[in-house]
């Protein structure tokens, strides 16, 4: 319930509502350095909420009284894998391999890997009584999704193309 006593809105009813969508933006870009990269991202991000509609994503990730809903956690992930890559990203990489890992991330891949891997997730802490586990299921996701970044980066046999193609393939998307 909401403060006015109404049903509370869903992440997928305020993304898809203009003003609440702005207000989430605003929220999430608090503190985030390279704000209006973050706030692009963030909208290209809100563009793939649909994937999340179904069942699955409804309700929390463990049954205990206090869990947050799958739903708010997501864009916070979001926001935490924006961070890892392009506000702190790994120490270990730099130059082309640095700019191969900043180019492996896409909106559309982070939420199409969470739309896959959080049903997968459900329970994944059940033991661990004592964590917020949905937040830290989320943080878990979020952190393997950062090491596939790093592991394909570091692996690239030919970096030089390997960045080129993901060059290519960022500017035919945006058509």
């Amino acid at each position: 319930m909401n403060s006015s006593g109404g049903k509370r809105k869903t992440l997928i009813e305020m993304v898809n509502d203009p003003a609440d969508k702005q207000v989430l933006i605003d929220a999430l870009c608090t503190g985030v350095p390279n704000t209006s990269d973050f706030a692009d991202a963030l909208e290209e991000a809100m563009a793939y909420i649909g994937l999340f509609e179904g069942k699955e994503f409804e309700g929390t990730l463990y049954e205990a009284e206090g869990e947050d809903e799958v739903l708010d956690l997501l864009l916070p992930a979001f926001r935490r894998a924006w961070g890892k890559t392009f506000a702190s990203p790994p120490t270990l990489l730099h130059g082309d391999r640095l700019q191969m890992f900043q180019l492996l991330f896409s909106a559309q891949d982070f939420m199409e890997y969470m739309a896959d891997i959080l049903p997968k997730s459900k329970g994944m802490l059940e033991m661990m009584t004592e964590l917020d586990r949905g937040s830290e299921t989320v943080a878990l996701v979020v952190d393997n999704y950062i090491a596939k970044n790093v592991r394909l980066s570091r692996e690239s046999a030919d970096i030089k193309q390997d960045i080129r193609n993901l060059r290519i393939g960022k500017t035919l998307n945006k058509w």
